[in-house]
């Protein structure tokens, strides 16, 4: 990983799915019955944990990335979609 790189993890709040898509992610919140679509590009990525549990795989190339990226996690977060684990971006 090069210097400017930065790499993080969240994973589903419980009730929560989400799926890959052309336009970047699918969240479907079962709590609520709401979906939310999420431009993410290839900046965050579901992927299978050890545990069976689904993850989400931060990886920003830039600076400017880091700042959309921060922005829209905090947003995930405040609907209830998505939990910090470990340490943030």
């Amino acid at each position: 990983m090069g210097n400017s790189e930065k790499k993080a993890v969240y994973g589903l709040c419980p009730g929560v799915r989400v799926r890959r898509e052309a336009f970047g992610l699918l969240f479907y919140n079962s709590r609520y019955n709401k979906l939310t679509f999420v431009k993410s590009g290839s900046s965050i990525e579901p992927v299978c944990a050890p545990t069976g549990d689904i993850e989400l795989s931060i990886l920003c190339k830039n600076e400017a990335e880091i700042h959309r990226v921060k922005h829209l996690l905090r947003e995930l977060m405040k609907k209830g979609i998505v939990v910090e684990q470990g340490s943030g971006i």
